[in-house]
């Protein structure tokens, strides 16, 4: 039942309680605390405090934000794409014009021409 340790402090000190606290102290604890506390009346009140209404709803608000310019971004993403169908006759100029700024691609992005016509073939 007991470990060693709790064996030989036994052994050797008894079961005697050494510590001891006055008949009636646990009784009248809660009293006296509270009379050295010394609360006036008037402070126990604590007014209520008032939380604005942006601060209850800021997760909210801030989500509705979020969708409402994503919604933002799509629409415009979707017009876009749909202005890109009717330039379709215009590609071949856009063609020719990128090829004076395929040298400038290449020289930038250190590729080989044999790495840049790889790359244009893998995208058509």
């Amino acid at each position: 039942m007991y470990s060693e340790n709790e064996y030989f402090i036994k052994k050797s000190y008894g079961n005697e309680e050494h510590f001891r606290v006055p008949k009636g102290y646990f009784d009248t604890l809660n009293a006296r605390i509270l009379n050295e506390l010394k609360i006036d009346p008037q402070e126990k009140a604590v007014p209520a405090r008032t939380i604005p209404l942006w601060h209850r709803y800021r997760a909210a608000a801030i989500s509705v934000a979020a969708s409402v310019l994503i919604g933002c971004f799509a629409f415009g993403a979707w017009m876009h794409g749909g202005s890109r169908s009717s330039t379709q006759g215009t590609q071949a100029v856009s063609t020719a014009a990128s090829s004076t700024s395929l040298d400038a691609m290449m020289n930038y992005s250190m590729m080989d021409t044999e790495d840049m016509y790889s790359y244009l073939a893998d995208s058509e």
